[in-house]
């Protein structure tokens, strides 16, 4: 019978957690920020109506979704032409 010996590293667990999560975050940001760019550029100076159709059906295509506030700031936005920058947060 052979001994079979096991070492587990937690920290090393940890930090591949962390890795993998941070990765999909900034991958999640990067589609949103690919959504709100490309809605400047395709609704900016459009009606206001057209531009929140637009951020909310786009914003839920993603999985996401926004408070009617948000909808409504981030549509003014748009509809102005300014961008918004998605920020994300590591952890």
């Amino acid at each position: 019978m052979s001994d079979f010996k096991f070492n587990f590293d937690a920290g090393a667990l940890e930090r591949a957690v962390k890795q993998a999560a941070n990765d999909g975050i900034c991958k999640l940001a990067a589609d949103y920020q690919g959504l709100l760019d490309g809605l400047v550029s395709s609704h900016a100076g459009k009606p206001l109506d057209e531009v929140k159709a637009a951020l909310q059906a786009g914003w839920q295509r993603l999985g996401g979704n926004l408070t009617d506030p948000e909808l409504t700031q981030y549509a003014e936005y748009i509809k102005e032409g300014r961008r918004i920058e998605i920020r994300p947060q590591q952890i």
